[in-house]
């Protein structure tokens, strides 16, 4: 960008300060008597925007974001103020002659003065004009679950969480309103305590106090080009005044597989084999006598040798306390998780030290230390062939573990590792460190003007280890070792001014800020094969020299940008959010370094009409609609040039060989932001103070100038280049129904919500279709006008009959074949014959949380479902035989034969399609399912019981994760996926298995 455009930003941003500090300053007007305070709720939580007036007349103020307020009044002897915050009970008193009040108000039935998270500040869940969510911290600890992540299904909607893994430390992946981008990243940007770029997965979930997901462009548009996939805000929590206090929270638990695929017994699949043998006019493998034995030992369920009941542990301590002057909060947590399937771990170590002082009346100080260390070991399942929990349903269940020399049994097929030797010889391991430091400085210049600095810096490092010895199906031959180390640092600088004012019924809130953040990284790998000494990856000098790899590299990107928000609300029931950021970055080419990202949003409460005063239905309804614009960098640094890299040796004297380099990727000056512009419809609806509560929105946005890689002509020494191209839309609904019923000892809330989201791509640069093809050929496809997600194959019609003998042979098959459906009518089943054969993206998303209390004893149960998507289970289409192996699928046994004709699964011939069958609808399910997610019971003990004890807090309790599945899908589990892609994802191919938990825990306070 030109120095003049810098210039410019710099003055425009003084100047409207400036403007902004004149302004306040002509409020000030001369009064007789000031009176002070600090409004709090009952927890000892400063409420901001509380409404201070003096009764009668248009005299006010409200309280700033620490809730101190300032009112300057005629009379304090006589004078009575109120005190308003919607949500709270109103109060109203008189001074007699005090200069200083402190109010705590009570909340109300309904709660619309709960104070949110709108990113860069707070407010009044009454005057929120976009499309927010939130979930409490206690919903987030009922749910007993390793990860934030986890906790978050099915709780929010709008906000689809799903668990592609159940692998300790396994991931998550969480979407907001579907995905927005093709290449690029779909996941949503977390915030926590301010600072931009935090991860959920290692957060410990007792630390936090609040969390809310910015769902609109009304509401994301204030973090501009990071915010087009919503945006996670976190607040931790703070140390309050008062005593020094401990508290434990920790369980202990045990985790079993949830389900287990039924396989063949030995002598059945024997039999299975044998009967595939002569159809192919081969020999019997296995003799009677063999066979005889097999059905008395029952041979190996190898599902039995690799899975375990696996222990897990978690362990939270936390110290508060503070005075008037200073809080503090410091918690450590300790995670010990095996994994169910032997061998592998996950175990975590959290710290956390927040603090807050007031330095003076006027200044404030924040700082929050934290950091993680991890450590995974883990398998690699990405691909169908030599892990884990493939091997142990294909691996020949007539075979024992070891042979008569104690080596490991080899399969009769070379792409089946023995599942034991895949268990055992496990050497891979990860381990993360991450150290984090943010802190701020508030100065109150006013009682209406704030002034706040904050400042953050994270490291990041990681070691990756792994070794692949000779008994492994990836070291077969050549054994592997390898490892690598990553460092990893990002800061960020926020400049915030703050303006809050009332004056008659207008309430005024605006914020302006200046931001500038970065990162630096590097990354060191190194590789060896063909190891004479098997240590594995402790020493890679052990490989062959000829066989070494070594590589490094490093990035940097910054971004700077300027935003500002005004907050409106005439008479506390018309609402208006308007702001624009401007982001500049890196990451693009002069001229395309800037992008600017506007939003508006308008609000109507409806309840606060004098035509609805009388309503003693309807407490609140609020009407929103909103629109704005956010962006995505969606690329890595660089990408705008043309970058070297090496590309072999070469000789210039026939001898000596020198590191060759070549141009990776052409240059691309015209890269951009990818932008996405997003309208929202919504409705609140607060009914019978507060038994009933409705939340619903209608959205859709429109993503433009979508990173592609194009073809280009293959003169300019390049097949494609990466440019804005693509667009695609969302659009869907949110609805949110929450009950509060109950009232004395017997208590209950619940809250159901349901998402859809549907997706259309909209221009691929002009093609109609984009293949993504993964392990296996399993191939999805992007077409215009259609969804992402779409599996791609052939359509299996079944079995061909014995009376179409003469059909079937048109196609080369014959009865007892399998039948594809020719697309194209021309008398033969090739590639052209492919089409769309499923959607791995659900129609529905839904979520049913209940809490029920009665007395001392609470119980809170939450239901997850799906409904409408597909699966991909090749984990049937290898256990069936149809991918060069034997079948082992008891479903093999009603295959065709001509005595049993009624039947879809195809018989034993050597003319059967079996790689066509593998990749065909045969193989696609109905994903949809209900879960019971968790259980959790629990009892209070009383206090009077815990005085004598020194307690002043004793709960115990039990859950149950993953209680029940109902659904019709055959493997696994119809959620957890290898396809992590967006634009590829439904395919199950053996992913981890998810576990059965049961916990006993206990909370104790001192």
């Amino acid at each position: 960008m030109k120095q003049v455009d810098q210039a410019w930003h710099r003055r425009l941003f003084i100047g409207t300060m400036l403007l902004l500090l004149s302004l306040v300053g002509g409020n000030v007007m001369a009064q007789k008597a000031t009176i002070k305070g600090v409004v709090k709720d009952e927890k000892g939580v400063s409420l901001p925007g509380v409404t201070v007036l003096l009764k009668g007349t248009t005299v006010g103020t409200i309280t700033d974001f620490e809730g101190n307020y300032t009112l300057n009044i005629s009379d304090s002897k006589t004078a009575v103020i109120r005190y308003s915050y919607v949500g709270f009970v109103t109060q109203e008193l008189v001074p007699s002659g005090k200069s200083v009040i402190n109010i705590t108000l009570k909340e109300d039935a309904i709660s619309l003065g709960e104070v949110v998270a709108v990113g860069y500040g707070v407010m009044k869940k009454s005057d929120v004009t976009g499309s927010t969510v939130g979930v409490k911290s206690d919903d987030i600890l009922k749910a007993n679950t390793t990860t934030v992540n986890e906790a978050l299904q099915g709780k929010m909607a709008g906000v689809t969480v799903t668990s592609n893994s159940g692998a300790p430390g396994g991931d998550i992946k969480i979407r907001v309103r579907g995905a927005n981008s093709i290449s690029g990243s779909n996941a949503p940007l977390v915030v926590i305590d301010g600072f931009v770029g935090g991860s959920l997965k290692e957060l410990n979930p007792n630390d936090i106090a609040s969390l809310e997901v910015l769902k609109d462009a009304s509401a994301t548009a204030i973090y501009g080009s990071r915010g087009s996939n919503g945006v996670i805000l976190v607040t931790t929590k703070s140390g309050k005044k008062g005593d020094f206090k401990v508290s434990y929270n920790g369980y202990y638990g045990q985790q079993r597989v949830s389900k287990k695929l039924d396989v063949l017994d030995a002598a059945s699949y024997a039999e299975v084999v044998n009967a595939k043998r002569v159809a192919f006019g081969k020999t019997n493998t296995y003799t009677q006598d063999q066979i005889d034995a097999f059905r008395k030992s029952g041979g190996h369920n190898w599902q039995d040798e690799i899975y375990t009941s696996a222990p897990v542990q978690n362990h939270n301590l936390s110290f508060t306390g503070g005075t008037d002057k200073m809080r503090f909060m410091f918690s450590g947590q300790y995670l010990n998780q095996d994994g169910i399937m032997k061998n592998s771990n996950y175990n975590r170590l959290n710290y956390r030290l927040n603090l807050d002082a007031d330095l003076t009346d006027k200044l404030n100080f924040k700082v929050n230390i934290s950091g993680f260390r991890s450590k995974d070991k883990k398998f690699n399942l990405k691909w169908p062939n030599g892990t884990p929990p493939t091997d142990a349903l294909v691996f020949e269940p007539t075979l024992p573990i070891y042979d008569e020399n104690g080596e490991y049994t080899e399969s009769s097929f070379p792409t089946v590792n023995n599942p034991v030797a895949d268990i055992n010889e496990l050497n891979k391991e990860a381990t993360k460190t991450n150290a984090t430091v943010n802190a701020s400085l508030s100065y109150r210049i006013t009682p209406k003007l704030i002034l706040s600095v904050a400042g953050g810096y994270v490291m990041n490092s990681s070691n990756n280890y792994g070794f692949d010895n000779k008994y492994l199906y990836s070291g077969r031959g050549k054994e592997k070792g390898n490892a690598s180390n990553s460092m990893n640092t990002l800061w960020q600088n926020t400049n915030t001014l703050s303006y809050i004012n009332s004056f008659g019924d207008h309430n005024l809130n605006i914020t302006l800020a200046n931001e500038q953040s970065g990162s630096s990284g590097n990354k060191n790998s190194f590789s060896a094969n063909d190891f004479f000494l098997n240590r594995g990856y402790y020493m890679l000098n052990l490989g062959a020299m000829s066989s070494n790899y070594k590589s490094s590299f490093t990035n940097q990107w910054a971004l700077m940008s300027f935003l500002s928000r005004v907050n409106y609300s005439y008479k506390g029931k018309y609402l208006f959010t308007g702001s624009v950021r401007a982001d500049g970055s890196s990451k693009f080419a002069k001229g395309n370094k800037w992008g600017y990202f506007p939003s508006a949003s308008v609000a109507w409460r409806v309840s606060e009409e004098s035509f609805m005063e009388d309503s003693e239905i309807i407490n609140n309804f609020k009407l929103r609609l909103g629109v704005g614009q956010t962006g995505s960098q969606a690329t890595d640094p660089y990408r705008s040039k043309s970058i070297m890299t090496p590309s072999g040796n070469y000789s210039l004297n026939g001898t000596d060989k020198y590191i060759g380099l070549s141009v990776a990727y052409p240059d691309s000056p015209d890269l951009s932001w990818e932008t996405t512009t997003q309208s929202n419809i919504g409705a609140d609806l607060t009914l019978w103070e507060g038994m009933i509560s409705l939340t619903a929105d209608y959205y859709y946005k429109k993503t433009s100038n979508i990173l592609l890689y194009v073809n280009t002509a293959y003169v300019s020494g390049f097949s494609n280049e990466l440019k804005n191209v693509g667009s695609l839309e969302n659009k869907g609904v949110d609805l949110s129904l929450g009950l509060n019923l109950g009232k004395g000892d017997l208590k209950y809330n619940g809250t159901i919500t349901a998402t859809s989201n549907n997706q259309k791509i909209l221009d691929l640069n002009g093609a109609t279709e984009m293949p993504f093809i993964g392990a296996s050929g399993l191939t999805s496809k992007i077409i215009v006008g259609r969804p992402s997600g779409e599996f791609y194959g052939y359509k299996y019609e079944g079995v061909w009959k014995s009376s179409q003998t003469a059909e079937a042979a048109v196609y080369g098959a014959k009865p007892g074949d399998p039948r594809f459906m020719d697309q194209n009518n021309d008398n033969t089943i090739n590639t052209s014959d492919k089409t769309i054969i499923g959607n791995a993206t659900p129609s529905w998303y839904f979520g049913f949380s209940n809490n029920v209390s009665y007395k001392n004893l609470d119980v809170s149960f939450m239901f997850t479902s799906t409904v409408g998507q597909d699966v991909f289970n090749y984990v049937r289409a290898k256990t069936m035989g149809v991918t060069n192996t034997d079948p082992v699928n008891p479903d093999i046994l009603n295959r065709w034969t001509p005595e049993n004709e009624n039947t879809d699964i195809p018989g034993f011939g050597s003319t059967s399609k079996d790689n066509y069958q593998a990749l065909s609808s045969m193989f696609i399910e109905d994903g949809s399912f209900i879960r019971l997610k968790n259980v959790t019971v629990g009892y209070t003990f009383n206090d009077n019981m815990l005085k004598g004890l020194g307690l002043s807090k004793l709960r115990v309790y039990g859950s149950i994760q993953n209680v029940f599945t109902l659904t019709n899908y055959t493997g696994y589990d119809p959620e957890v996926s290898n396809g992590t892609s967006d634009m590829m994802p439904g395919y199950d191919i053996a992913p981890y298995p998810s576990a059965r938990v049961w916990n006993l825990g206990v909370n104790i306070s001192f």
